[in-house]
C-alpha cells in the first residue's frame, strides 16, 4: 500500500511538471507570437491603472518578421526581432496618414515603439516596455 502512494505522488508529480513544462514552451515560442491580437488595455508609463480601448486595435506578427497596427483610421508597419525567448525589439516603424487618430491610438503607438519584452499566457499576450499593452488573441 504504501508503493501504490508513492507511485501516484510521483505520477502526480511528473504530470504537474509536464502541464507547467508545456505552458512556459508555449510563451517562449517565437511563432507563438504569429497572430492577430487585439488590443485589450493599456498601462501608460508610471501609472498603476489601466485604460481599455472601445475601439479594436489589431495588431499582427508575421513570419518575415514584419508587422502591422492597424490603428483607428491608420496603419503602422514595422519590423520586430525576437533575439531570445520573451525579448523582442520593435523598429522601422511607418505611419500612413490618411487622417488624424485618436489619442488612445497615438499613445497605443507610442507604447509599441518601447516594447523589449513580451509574454504568452493562454490568449493573452503581454508587451512590455515603458507601459504595458494587453493583447487577446484573434480566432
Amino acid at each position: 500500500m504504501k508503493n501504490s502512494g508513492s507511485i501516484t505522488l510521483l505520477i502526480l508529480v511528473l504530470f504537474s511538471l509536464l502541464v507547467i513544462e508545456a505552458c512556459q514552451k508555449e510563451s517562449e515560442k517565437p511563432d507563438a507570437l504569429l497572430q492577430e491580437w487585439q488590443v485589450v488595455s493599456m498601462r501608460r508609463p508610471n501609472s498603476a491603472s489601466q485604460q481599455y480601448p472601445v475601439k479594436p486595435y489589431i495588431l499582427q506578427f508575421k513570419k518575415d518578421k514584419s508587422l502591422t497596427f492597424k490603428l483607428d483610421v491608420n496603419n503602422c508597419d514595422g519590423a520586430y526581432t525576437v533575439s531570445q525567448p520573451g525579448q523582442i525589439k520593435i523598429e522601422r516603424l511607418a505611419y500612413t496618414e490618411i487622417c488624424c487618430d485618436s489619442d488612445m491610438a497615438q499613445e497605443l503607438a507610442s507604447l509599441l515603439h518601447h516594447v523589449n519584452t513580451y509574454q504568452i499566457q493562454a490568449d493573452i499576450l503581454t508587451l512590455n516596455g515603458l507601459g504595458e499593452l494587453k493583447l487577446k488573441r484573434i480566432k
